[in-house]
């Protein structure tokens, strides 16, 4: 069984160069209840993770200093990777999608897993 008390995360937003990833960003960024929520981002390609949160700097003018966010590196083709992102957090924003294509039923067992909260965006409907 995995300890959920001491996550280092509070949400970690998983799959944020899209546009849904982008726009949790700039919620969460821009709320001021989530001051004291420590957050971090996560997806394949580190590369377009850093990106995503320059355009999202940008996007909010620099009122919000986005370079600090933690960036973890997971992809549902590699399960070890899903697990160590799940175990670290207290809760899972996946906006990856479409859900039934990219990993999205693995992404919720594992969260099962880790006894940790689990939230779908990608809003997809399943399609055969």
């Amino acid at each position: 069984m995995v300890n959920t008390i001491g996550r280092e995360f509070d949400i970690v937003i998983f799959g944020t160069s899209g546009f849904v990833g982008h726009y949790v960003i700039e919620e969460i960024a821009t709320s001021t209840e989530v001051a004291e929520i420590k957050w971090a981002i996560a997806g394949r390609n580190i590369i377009k993770l850093k990106e995503a949160l320059v355009h999202d700097e940008d996007y909010l003018r620099n009122e919000i200093d986005l370079k600090t966010i933690p960036i973890i590196e997971a992809d549902v083709q590699n399960p070890s990777s899903i697990f160590e992102m799940c175990r670290r957090t207290k809760l899972l924003l996946n906006c990856v999608g479409p859900y039934n294509f990219y990993g999205g039923e693995q992404v919720v067992s594992t969260c099962i897993e880790c006894r940790t909260h689990c939230i779908d965006l990608s809003a997809e409907v399943k399609v055969k």
